[in-house]
């Protein structure tokens, strides 16, 4: 992996990294108190290579990611996921509990290319470990290779021989 100098008002850290393909990470935190506009979201999405996940604390409500209201924010971040045909690696479960209130909400996303949609499972870790925020993981989905794939030389093929064993070989009579 190597990081991205990414040059934003916006309190991000992104990297570029190759797991089972290359793509950039990129963590964000949205204070509750920032004033957010769509255009911040836009240069920086413009500012990181594709394809690219960008997860983090968002502080916004919108049911479009199972909250039960939709604040400004919310609507800022939806249009931006839907101006730029962003996917949303989220299930339902609940990323923050309200330490005042014991209220449990979604505020932290996954929002990502649509070519690494299928490539992550989204997971929330149960244990809090002291914070207000529960873990959040995203476990790739590879499929096992073969290791000793068999491979062959096809243009090295000796095609006059093969037709010629093919027939020998082959004949109706030679069939049992």
């Amino acid at each position: 992996h190597s990081e991205i100098d990414i040059n934003t008002e916006l309190d991000i850290k992104a990297i570029s990294l190759k797991s089972h393909k290359r793509f950039t990470l990129c963590s964000i935190y949205i204070s509750p108190s920032c004033t957010l506009e769509r255009a911040q979201l836009e240069n920086l999405l413009q500012s990181l290579p594709a394809p690219c996940i960008i997860i983090g604390d968002y502080n916004a409500h919108n049911t479009m990611w199972n909250s039960s209201k939709t604040n400004n924010k919310g609507k800022i971040v939806e249009d931006f996921i839907s101006q730029n045909n962003l996917s949303i690696l989220n299930d339902e479960s609940f990323t923050y509990i309200s330490p005042a209130t014991g209220t449990m909400s979604i505020i932290d996303l996954a929002i990502c290319h649509p070519q690494l949609f299928l490539d992550f499972n989204f997971c929330v870790n149960e244990d809090l470990h002291g914070s207000d925020h529960f873990p959040i993981s995203l476990i790739p989905v590879v499929a096992h290779v073969a290791e000793n794939t068999a491979r062959w030389k096809l243009h090295q093929a000796d095609w006059t021989l093969f037709e010629e064993l093919s027939n020998d070989k082959l004949s109706i009579t030679n069939i049992k």
